[in-house]
């Protein structure tokens, strides 16, 4: 199989996104191509010329939960990363004359209103009572705070709009968090992941996957 990258974006953005791609692979090379997804036309579907299948991902848990990202994808000891993709590149490698893979990642921006459920879960979890006391409850007010900040900063710099951050009267008060006794030691990890990912400027993201073939190589095994 042939595997190609490609990237669908506004063409006042293109510019940017080409310039992130090149400090990070000074060896790329873009090329302006059509939309491949074109060459499928209903018809050919309807009239059994091509076949399909295709999935999209769903989270199992709220937005403001933590997933994984690239640091736990490297070996602790052996200091290898394991790129979550294998699998699916592997497949594409092995695509014979007919058949398409298409993995596709949907990016837009987002509000905020992910991160505020977030610092509320946060509360839930610690027990909090609603008071303005307590350093955990000043802490998560300095991560509110700052995510506040990164949000408008990076939207700005990165997507040429500016991403509504926290409401600062309802967030900040829901920020402060009374802890009534210390965390068990199986809720630290998840308050802390869910403190690091609210931290962060959000995108909502649609990621799907459809494998297209024309009929007589269609696999029932890869869908």
């Amino acid at each position: 199989g042939f595997i190609q990258f490609i990237v669908r974006a506004d063409e006042s953005l293109i510019k940017l996104i080409e310039t992130s791609i090149y400090a990070q692979y000074s060896s790329v090379e873009f090329t302006e191509i059509e939309d491949y997804a074109a060459r499928i036309s209903n018809e050919d579907l309807e009239n059994g010329v091509y076949d399909m299948w295709g999935a999209e991902y769903v989270l199992d848990q709220k937005l403001h939960f933590p997933i994984r990202t690239y640091p736990y994808f490297e070996h602790i000891f052996a200091k290898q990363f394991a790129d979550p993709l294998t699998a699916v590149f592997e497949t594409m490698n092995d695509l014979k004359p007919g058949e398409q893979l298409w993995f596709q990642i949907g990016i837009l921006p987002a509000a905020s209103s992910w991160q505020a459920k977030g610092v509320q879960k946060i509360q839930e979890i610690a027990g909090g009572g609603g008071k303005k006391t307590g350093i955990f409850g000043r802490l998560v007010g300095v991560v509110a705070g700052e995510a506040k900040q990164i949000l408008s900063e990076t939207g700005k710099q990165s997507l040429g709009t500016e991403i509504s951050a926290f409401n600062s009267a309802e967030n900040a008060q829901a920020g402060q968090v009374n802890f009534q006794g210390m965390l068990t030691p199986d809720k630290e990890p998840l308050v802390a992941a869910i403190q690091s990912k609210i931290s962060r400027p959000g995108v909502s993201v649609r990621t799907r996957i459809a494998y297209v073939a024309k009929s007589e190589v269609f696999s029932q095994a890869r869908a």
